[in-house]
């Protein structure tokens, strides 16, 4: 599995711009995690292979909250019933995702009976969208220093 790493120019000057960020600004990252987030979704809708379309309808948008006193905000692209616990047939919601993303093999009576081959596209959407995302979160941090004061 690949670990994103980014080299960014002028990291102490940031870092010390974002500490001065205020709670009034916080609404430029929400926007920024959003309209990345349902970018990433919109072009992982694309790229799921689709038979009977459970896991496409499944796809979501996840939206983490700001704690107060916190500067924590993710959003993240994740699929309806995607607990591992009810992996015990196929109902409605995207349990199987991760059996398309990674493959599985086929197995009754514990006897191997075959292979599904891994179709990766939700990692595969993350990597290819990532400078995308910098740039989007970049124009609303800028967004957000203005407001600061810089």
């Amino acid at each position: 599995m690949a670990i994103f790493t980014a080299d960014i120019e002028g990291l102490e000057e940031l870092m010390k711009a974002v500490s001065k960020i205020s709670d009034e600004a916080m609404p430029y990252i929400w926007k920024a995690a959003t309209e990345a987030g349902e970018m990433v979704l919109a072009k992982t809708e694309q790229a799921i292979p689709v038979d009977t379309g459970l896991a496409k309808k499944s796809l979501r948008l996840k939206k983490m909250a700001v704690k107060p006193n916190k500067r924590l905000l993710f959003h993240s692209v994740t699929y309806k019933g995607s607990s591992w616990s009810t992996l015990s047939g196929w109902q409605e919601g995207g349990n199987h995702i991760p059996l398309i993303e990674f493959g599985h093999r086929i197995i009754k009576n514990g006897r191997v009976l075959g292979k599904v081959e891994k179709r990766p596209f939700m990692r595969d959407t993350a990597d290819a969208n990532r400078e995308r995302v910098v740039e989007i979160v970049t124009k609303y941090l800028n967004e957000a220093l203005d407001k600061a004061g810089r």
